[in-house]
């Protein structure tokens, strides 16, 4: 059987799940909508009654949904716990650029969701002994499949740091492995925007990878 913790917020439950087949820890779906419209204005739930809903299901894939148990002899829909962070997260801060004064109260309404979930959530991990690298790996996954990292390839030789990236046409170096990062990051962006690449600068992901050989580069040069 999978194993479940139960979070509470205020009258309602939250119950987080690590299933078997994976390191991977979901939340009842229906257990957050439920929170969600808990703190919402009495105006505003008739507009929201679902809004949650069809977010799950118009912009998430089969990874971050499936069913599981949830309770003893009951399955139901759950999400994958970093999605629902993420929904949270901006739900909470549409406040910011929202033009009515109603869906700004409800967003800061969320918000306060979005801050005890994130508790919820480190609690959930660590009572069903999920350890900080496979929540990190968890994470990591996820991001890896709608935001994919570049690969920057990283050698050390003779006492100088190299990193190169084809698809940014990056090649550059340093003295130390923290001015090469930092230098990478520097111009890593501009490169993406020089070469014309579809993708979003402001959330670019970029994972180093260290080789033993010399990049081809420099081989080749």
């Amino acid at each position: 059987m999978h194993k479940l913790y139960t979070a509470h917020f205020e009258n309602n439950v939250a119950r987080f799940v690590l299933t078997n087949e994976s390191k991977d820890v979901f939340v009842s779906k229906k257990d957050i909508s439920n929170i969600l419209l808990s703190v919402c204005t009495p105006d505003f739930k008739p507009i929201f009654s679902g809004f949650f809903d069809s977010i799950v299901r118009d912009f998430l894939d089969t990874y971050d949904k499936r069913g599981a148990v949830i309770e003893i002899d009951t399955i139901g829909p759950v999400v994958h716990f970093h999605a629902i962070g993420n929904i949270l997260h901006i739900l909470g801060d549409l406040h910011s650029v929202s033009q009515t004064s109603r869906f700004k109260e409800n967003s800061f309404r969320f918000n306060t969701v979005s801050k005890w979930y994130i508790q919820a959530s480190i609690e959930a991990t660590n009572e069903l002994d999920l350890s900080l690298q496979d929540f990190l790996i968890s994470v990591k996954n996820r991001l890896g499949r709608y935001n994919p990292p570049f690969v920057v390839s990283v050698s050390h030789i003779d006492g100088i740091w190299i990193a190169e990236n084809d698809d940014l046409g990056l090649v550059t170096e340093a003295k130390s492995y923290d001015d090469l990062t930092e230098r990478v990051w520097e111009i890593a962006p501009e490169l993406a925007e020089l070469n014309e690449l579809d993708v979003n600068v402001e959330d670019m992901r970029i994972s180093f990878q260290h080789l033993e050989q010399p990049p081809h580069s420099m081989v080749a040069g």
